[in-house]
């Protein structure tokens, strides 16, 4: 049977205390300082104004696996606790999150809304990534990333890095597929960074780099 938002509530705290004790929370803390810091010093800070995240999947996977559903209250942890972090050493407005994930069941949906979040269909997130946004999507499609990098390039951007992209598509873009090509301008131009993984075992964020402009 499906869970109920407040069985899934549950589980999010679960794992949320479980990221909350792992050596990726501390990284990230030092990352996203690093981050402000940095940009009010070079004089370019612009605020994040909306945090968007594409293609975390269900809380509550159809088959049951524990590991889709550790990766997706992880990531949920790990993104939340970014905006939680640029909210408090910025000093700026609450950041919005927006979340857009085809899988995702009435439950998930209920869950996420009823801690303040807003869930949207494709591809009105995609086509929302702007200059003041924070965007979270690790592991995603190409087409998906594509989508979501044919406008303004983003502020913060969370996802498969150059360094992994660049042996896969040279050659090899379609049409669509060309906005593909805003990760290199990111890596040229953008400071990044790996994302840290929560443990030595886990693969929950492996190969996934933080973009900061």
């Amino acid at each position: 049977p499906e869970l109920t938002p407040e069985e899934i509530k549950k589980d999010f705290d679960t794992f949320k205390a479980q990221f909350k004790a792992s050596p990726c929370r501390k990284a990230l803390h030092k990352i996203v300082l690093n981050f402000v810091l940095d940009s009010f010093n070079d004089g370019n800070f612009e605020p994040v104004d909306e945090a968007i995240c594409l293609g975390i999947g269900s809380f509550d996977p159809p088959d049951g696996s524990w590991q889709l559903k550790k990766r997706a209250h992880t990531q949920l942890a790990a993104m939340l606790h970014m905006v939680k972090l640029l909210e408090k050493e910025t000093c700026c407005e609450p950041i919005s999150c927006i979340f857009q994930e085809p899988a995702f069941t009435s439950s998930d949906i209920a869950f996420l809304t009823a801690m303040g979040h807003k869930v949207v269909d494709s591809p009105i997130a995609s086509d929302s990534v702007g200059a003041g946004t924070f965007f979270f999507g690790p592991h995603l499609y190409r087409d998906v990333y594509a989508m979501s990098l044919k406008g303004d390039l983003p502020a913060i951007w969370v996802g498969t890095g150059w360094d992994i992209w660049q042996d896969v598509i040279i050659g090899s873009l379609e049409e669509d597929e060309e906005p593909l090509l805003a990760i290199k301008e990111m890596e040229e131009t953008y400071k990044r960074v790996p994302f840290p993984e929560v443990d030595k075992e886990s693969t929950i964020f492996h190969g996934t780099s933080v973009y900061f402009r």
